[in-house]
Order: C-alpha cells, then structure tokens, then sequence
C-alpha cells in the first residue's frame, strides 16, 4: 500500500503525516497535515472509551471539507498507553499500530475492509499516543443490524439473508486460506452494502462483505486452528439466525476451502450445537 508524506513543516512532537495517496489533496484541503491537526479534534466519542491499566482507547467521527466541495466522513481512532498484551507494552507496539499493520497485509492480501487513511505515533512526556484514520464505510450496515431479533421476521427479508450468510462465509474463507484468523469475529465487526442487501449488482471495484476492527487478527498454525477462533464465536453471536442460512454459511465455506471429512465433522457438531431450539 504506497503511501504519502504530508509537504508540512514538522516537529518531533508534532510530526507530518503518512497518507494513502486517494486522501492527500482531501486531507490537506481540510488543513490536515499534522499529528496535533488529527489530535486536537473534538472528542465526541462515539462510545465509551476503552481502558486498559493506565491507558485509553477511544474512536470518534468526523466530516472534513474535500477539494471540490463535498465532504469527507472518517472514524479518528486515538489511543494512548494501550496495549493489548505485556510484551506488546515492552515492544512499544500500540494496538492500533498492529491494527494498521493488519490493514495493509488484508489490502495486500486482497482481503476487503475499511480503507486505512493514515497512522501515526509519538511519544510525549513519557506517554505514547497513537492514532489509526480510516475511512467510514456508509454504504454498509454491520451484520447484528441486519439479523433479526428474536420471534421477528430478518430485516433484510429472507431470500437477501440467505444470499448474505454465503457472502460471508465466502469473506472469512479469505482469511483462513492463508491461516489467519480474525479472532475477534462479531457480527458487529461485518459489514454488509446496503445496496447489495437491497439487490444492486455493485461495482466490480466493490465487495459486499467488509470488515472491521481487525487489531486481533493473527496467523494459526492450523486451518483448523483458524476455524476454531472464529466460526464457533460467529456462529453463538447470531442465535436467532434460523437453520437454512447457517446451512448456506457452512455450504459455501466448505466450497471456498476444500474441507477434509474430519473438519466436515466438527462443523456439523458447531451447528447442531448452535441451531435454533
């Protein structure tokens, strides 16, 4: 992923910006070229910051002003002192700074989620801060909005949830191909277009499943491994999702992977465990 060195006039506790190149004229018609300009953005944090020890992690939305009139909408990620595990603390690697490592291997990898904007980091008096700005995915609707509810009929209509849980599994076999697991797959963190949900052919240049919030994702040594992590978490978090999409689910997934008869076997217990009573 090339990226894009702001021209402004930088200080070490105040550094210029790396940017995707597809944002560099936006951000810079918005007067953005800065750690502090991206820093000192209002804190309407759009839920409760995260803490962990002595340290905050917390995301808020905003619109900038691009170049020809219109506006940009993007979530600001700001974290200081966190770190998702003690050795990542004695390495200095902030979670958001191993998400946007996670961002530029899926982007290499082809594996479809929130474009990453840019990442930056600094140290001041003894604290480090670190921030990620991806762009905001509005054409898409995260998958627990698209679910029913228990006793209620799929928002999305049968046929359009039937035709997502084949989507979606057709996402996350792109990260098991290559062993990597998302190890934190909630509904909330897929995506789904809304126009594709709705029946538009997308682009060629689009993709109907998303994800997001990918701080977590690892290499396993297993596919199997990989299976584990994730489609037995998926599976407990959509409980009201009815038998015949969970059988579309695990039919395309075992279509994208080649699944051996044993692995066959688990995935059959995973869903008569979680079906619906």
């Amino acid at each position: 992923m090339a990226m894009h060195r702001m021209t402004a006039v930088a200080t070490e506790d105040n550094p210029s910006l790396i940017v995707a190149p597809a944002f560099v004229e936006r951000l810079r018609a918005a007067g953005v070229e800065r750690f502090d300009d991206l820093w000192t953005l209002p804190r309407g944090w759009v839920d409760e910051p995260n803490r962990l020890g002595r340290g905050w992690s917390g995301v808020s939305r905003h619109e900038l002003n691009a170049p020809d009139g219109s506006r940009i909408a993007l979530y600001l990620k700001r974290q200081e002192n966190y770190y998702l595990k003690w050795f990542h603390r004695l390495l200095g690697i902030t979670s958001l700074k191993r998400e946007h490592g996670n961002l530029r291997r899926c982007e290499t990898l082809g594996i479809p989620t929130a474009a990453a904007i840019t990442f930056a980091s600094r140290r001041v008096g003894g604290n480090q801060q670190a921030m990620l700005v991806v762009a905001a995915l509005d054409d898409f609707i995260s998958l627990d909005r698209v679910l029913p509810q228990r006793g209620e009929p799929e928002p999305a209509g049968v046929r359009a949830t039937f035709r997502i849980a084949g989507a979606v599994a057709q996402a996350v076999a792109r990260f098991h191909t290559r062993r990597l697991s998302y190890s934190s797959l909630y509904p909330k963190h897929v995506m789904i277009h809304r126009r594709w949900i709705d029946g538009e052919t997308l682009p060629a240049t689009e993709t109907p499943v998303r994800f997001i919030d990918i701080e977590r994702l690892k290499r396993r040594l297993s596919l199997g491994a990989c299976l584990r992590a994730d489609l037995e978490k998926l599976n407990r978090h959509v409980k009201t999702l009815r038998r015949s999409p969970r059988l579309r689910f695990w039919i395309e997934y075992l279509r994208a992977l080649g699944i051996d008869d044993p692995q066959r076997s688990l995935l059959r217990g995973l869903l008569a465990a979680h079906q619906n009573k």
